[in-house]
């Protein structure tokens, strides 16, 4: 071959059933709420504005707003790129929209089910099957100006969905939610981080052949790439570097406070897609001080993919944010050696035990996939070391997850 093969363990790959945690005194807290399932994928399913609502009870763990116990909290959700366009399914425009319309009811759930309307969402999203297929078809672009160009267009899908599933929702046109807000983010990362000098990690784009990698390698001997699938497939793998702070943190808070101040309210806050435009500032100045409050600061971007779940726990810590949900195309964090035994044994595998502490999760991380369930794991294990208790499931599962009756949760280690 005349391409560059880094290998990687192989991805974790969903089943078609519900995990059901173990239950301890937190299920038994919130087993009385119960909530009206919507179908995501028809504007015909989703409940009119004259639907019962269910009984509101507070998802139990929550950290207090940053101003305070009386202000509504901050929810961060990081919607994973396989979750918009799944591992296996034909990779159109058509699919990505259907996926984002569940991603979109699944928020509007969560926002008027389990908070009743009292919560300020900001959403990330990931982007690495779609940043591939442009850097497939643009193989001369900066991974920089992709990775703002699906930030662009997976925002804009996601900002009409969730808009019109919230007004699905609301029953008061005088207190609609307003517009949700997509903004281009920039985030920054070390130009000394290991990430540039270690073989690549991260996989973005669909699943080739060997062949058509030889064949794109030939105008790039600099593309590596990773085997998926048993080796039967290849993905091209890029650098992923950790973020260190985010340009735009500033006017994101500056949002978040219109909400909890008594003035205009604002919608949900798309940022940091796809992890982020990563971009290194010049020599001599601290990346941690960069924000929109430093607009002289030179920004360069980069040639590397930011993993989103990193941004996203990034946005708890700087925000101080109640929650973090990660969403993906598995309904739960499974343990590799369950995962591979109920595989070899034909049946379903067994979720971790949940709630988990963050010293159970990091136990977990050397064998997960590193391109997929590891980051997440790791950005719940950091989360909830935070004080903020992490959510890992399936997109659809949102609240159910939050309220700790599907999925995984990960709370600090005191609250076991």
């Amino acid at each position: 071959m005349t391409f560059a093969l880094v290998k990687a363990a192989p991805a974790l790959r969903p089943l078609g059933f519900s995990a059901r945690p173990e239950r301890d005194r937190r299920r038994r807290h919130c087993s009385s709420a119960r909530f009206n399932l919507v179908a995501a994928s028809s504007s015909s399913s989703q409940p009119s504005s004259s639907s019962p609502r269910p009984q509101q009870q507070p998802p139990p763990l929550l950290r207090p707003a940053p101003e305070g116990p009386s202000h509504p909290p901050i929810v961060v959700v990081a919607l994973g790129g396989n979750a918009l366009l799944r591992r296996g399914e034909e990779q159109t425009a058509a699919n990505q929209r259907r996926h984002a319309a569940e991603a979109a009811a699944a928020t509007a759930r969560l926002f008027f089910e389990t908070f009743d309307s009292k919560v300020r969402l900001v959403i990330t999203h990931g982007n690495g099957p779609q940043v591939g297929l442009l850097a497939s078809a643009q193989p001369l672009e900066q991974l920089g100006v992709l990775d703002a160009e699906t930030q662009g267009a997976i925002g804009l899908t996601l900002a009409n969905g969730i808009d019109k599933a919230l007004s699905s929702f609301s029953s008061d046109s005088s207190n609609a939610i307003p517009p949700s807000i997509c903004l281009v983010t920039r985030v920054v990362v070390s130009a000394d981080d290991t990430a540039f000098s270690l073989p690549p990690t991260k996989p973005i784009g669909p699943g080739i052949s060997k062949e058509r990698a030889e064949e794109l390698s030939q105008g790039n001997p600099g593309l590596r790439f990773v085997e998926e699938d048993g080796g039967r497939l290849l993905r091209r793998a890029v650098p992923s570097p950790s973020p260190v702070s985010i340009v735009e943190i500033d006017s994101i808070r500056k949002l978040l406070s219109c909400e909890s101040s008594g003035a205009s309210p604002v919608g949900p806050i798309i940022c940091g897609g796809g992890g982020g435009v990563p971009v290194v500032v010049v020599a001599g100045e601290d990346p941690k001080s960069t924000s929109d409050s430093r607009p002289d600061s030179d920004l360069s971007p980069v040639e590397a993919v930011i993993d989103k779940d990193a941004t996203s726990e990034l946005l708890v810590s700087l925000l101080g944010a109640s929650a973090l949900l990660l969403l993906t195309d598995a309904e739960a964090l499974y343990a590799p050696e369950e995962w591979e035994a109920s595989r070899a044994e034909k049946r379903r595998p067994r979720a971790v035990k949940s709630p988990a502490t963050p010293e159970e999760v990091e136990a977990l991380l050397p064998g997960l996939p590193e391109g997929s369930m590891r980051p997440k794991a790791a950005a719940a294990a950091r989360a909830a070391r935070g004080g903020v208790v992490a959510g890992i499931g399936s997109l659809v599962d949102a609240t159910e997850i939050l309220m700790g009756t599907k999925g995984t949760l990960v709370v600090p280690s005191d609250e076991t």
